[in-house]
């Protein structure tokens, strides 16, 4: 079956490896690449996909929801998200010509 993206959860107390998100293929959202656990406890994702890119927040139940939308023109994609050491602050690069982005909250169960 076709698939255009997914994130996996390893235990390595369990040694289990259980899928948590799948992105259809042709969905709004797809090829999810670098990831970062959130300041909330989900997952931002960077995509590296067909169409316009984005950054990606992902709840902790696995539902997907667009965060940033990547307008710069040509083939550029997101990369590296990160949270400063306070978590307060997402940094998220854009690859080509070499942008980053800081992006405040305030963040869900911000600490």
């Amino acid at each position: 079956m076709p698939h255009d993206g997914q994130v996996w959860f390893y235990d390595p107390r369990r040694s289990t490896l259980t899928l948590k998100l799948r992105f259809a293929p042709g969905g709004e959202l797809d090829g999810p690449d670098n990831i970062t656990v959130s300041s909330w406890g989900g997952l931002i994702l960077a995509e590296d996909g067909e169409g316009t890119q984005h950054l990606v927040g992902v709840t902790e139940g696995g539902e997907a929801f667009e965060l940033a939308r990547n307008q710069v023109a040509g083939d550029s994609e997101f990369a590296g998200p990160v949270y400063s050491h306070d978590k307060k602050v997402l940094f998220a690069s854009i690859q080509t010509p070499g942008i980053m982005y800081a992006i405040t909250g305030p963040w869900r169960n911000q600490r």
